[in-house]
């Protein structure tokens, strides 16, 4: 990693966990809203987490770290839950996405910080 990468992926990282974040809350919502109006709520939930995806993969493809692609694969598990009409199991890969994009993240930070660039 160089520091241009270090910066890519640390802000990635950021962006990328708020965005799981919502994803993490909407799925929990969606839990507490009328039976007739979780379908609409299921589609908001995957067309967000299909966008967190992409993000992902983007980053992935710029910073070459295993963990892009982990993180990329719980994504992919998330989306298999919700397609299969499961998706309170979402929760739990979304989870997993959350954990290796900050260490990712964290990653980054520490490689900037021992170059002084923070």
């Amino acid at each position: 990693m160089n520091i241009s990468e270090a910066i890519l992926c640390f802000t990635q990282s950021e962006k990328i966990k708020s965005g799981l974040i919502w994803a993490i809350h909407l799925s929990q919502i969606r839990e507490s809203i009328p039976q007739n109006q979780r379908n609409g709520a299921e589609k908001i939930i995957e067309t967000l987490i299909e966008m967190i995806g992409h993000e992902i993969l983007l980053t992935g493809n710029m910073v070459q770290e295993k963990a892009w692609n982990e993180a990329g694969q719980s994504i992919n598990m998330a989306l298999v839950m919700i397609r299969s009409k499961v998706p309170e199991e979402a929760s739990f890969h979304l989870t997993n996405a959350i954990s290796h994009v900050t260490s990712l993240g964290q990653r980054a930070m520490t490689y900037l910080k021992e170059r002084e660039c923070l």
